[in-house]
């Protein structure tokens, strides 16, 4: 009963949005049925990507706001494919902002702590781990949510293809572009030994 209240909320919730009479009702249904359909399995798919259950609320509800906020979300041809695409999206835009919060701590922390001979290879496994984010952050868009969602959020290739709308060979494609542009660059930077991790 919980979840149905706590799914009957989030349709209110967004429903308070600005709308016209006329159209809030037909809208409001929509969405009623669009939560009621695949809320449960859009915040497991969230959950896998972003291994936080709030993180995966907080980007349900986002997602389903932006679809609100097109001009006639109902007439959406496949709402289910649309919904998982932005919520998709909205997830990998969240896990590279704190990629960037974690590296900009990782900084501050680094700047902050006198380092002895006994953490070197604490040190040389930190810039390791700080070389590669920004190897990731280099690489094309696609590329890089590909190899983000197979590395860190561990999708299979076919939940990957579902989800940005591309075949499994070009999931696979990207993810041997994407791993071999990292050796290369481990390689070249004397990190050759890091490539296995």
């Amino acid at each position: 009963m919980a979840v149905y209240t706590q799914k009957r909320c989030l349709v209110a919730k967004i429903s308070t949005l600005h709308r016209s009479e006329s159209d809030a009702g037909d809208v409001c249904r929509f969405f009623d049925q669009l939560v009621g359909k695949y809320d449960d399995e859009l915040r497991r798919y969230l959950l896998k990507m972003l291994g936080n259950q709030e993180d995966a609320k907080e980007v349900a509800q986002e997602a389903y706001i932006k679809l609100y906020r097109l001009k006639n979300p109902k007439d959406i041809k496949y709402p289910k494919t649309l919904l998982f695409k932005v919520a998709s999206n909205l997830a990998i835009d969240r896990m590279q902002q704190k990629c960037r919060i974690y590296e900009q701590n990782c900084h501050e922390f680094d700047q902050e702590v006198d380092y002895s001979a006994n953490t070197e290879q604490q040190v040389a496994s930190m810039e390791a781990l700080q070389y590669i984010a920004q190897i990731v952050q280099e690489m094309p868009k696609k590329r890089r949510q590909v190899l983000v969602m197979k590395k860190f959020s561990e999708l299979t290739t076919r939940e990957i293809s579902c989800q940005l709308g591309i075949t499994r060979s070009t999931v696979e494609q990207h993810i041997t572009k994407a791993l071999k542009y990292c050796r290369d660059r481990l390689k070249a930077k004397g990190l050759d030994g890091l490539d296995g991790q």
